[in-house]
């Protein structure tokens, strides 16, 4: 298992991580941890289509995903949610604690509008009693994301 705080020191990356003493798998536990609302949680989805092309989408807490755009901006027939066992072994991190950057292996990481609401974002930290703390700016340019309309509206 990777450890993020090593990817954020290596790449001069402006994050920081943040410790809790239980595990924060889902957007409504991490929001309630860190106090902030729902809508400032990003989490990190890990989609893969049937060549096993990896793609990760960072959403808004509050946002749910639509497939069927993600597919034509990636020109995927089917894309489908990597299981959670699979998570760890392409990512380097653990399901509910999947950061939005700084993987074991490049991943295409497409990043929703809805995340350039907040000024600061908490993420999955890389184990799930962590969150790291960045803004949508920094995200992008640690990342190399494409932003777009990932989101159902």
């Amino acid at each position: 298992m990777l450890l993020l705080q090593d990817f954020i020191t290596t790449h001069h990356v402006q994050a920081r991580i943040l410790s809790f003493d239980h595990p924060l798998p889902t957007v409504p536990l991490a929001a309630e941890a860190a106090g902030v609302p729902p809508s400032q949680i990003v989490k990190t989805l890990i989609l893969y289509d049937s060549s096993a092309r990896y793609y990760a989408v960072v959403l808004a807490g509050d946002q749910r995903l639509d497939l069927g755009k993600v597919q034509r901006h990636v020109g995927a027939q089917k894309l489908k949610f990597l299981p959670h066992p699979d998570v760890l072994r392409i990512t380097g991190y653990p399901a509910g604690g999947t950061p939005p950057f700084g993987f074991a292996q490049p991943i295409p990481t497409l990043i929703d509008e809805s995340v350039f609401t907040q000024e600061v974002v908490l993420g999955g930290g890389g184990r799930p009693e962590l969150l790291v703390q960045l803004t949508p700016a920094e995200l992008v340019k640690v990342s190399g994301a494409t932003t777009g309309d990932f989101a159902q509206r």
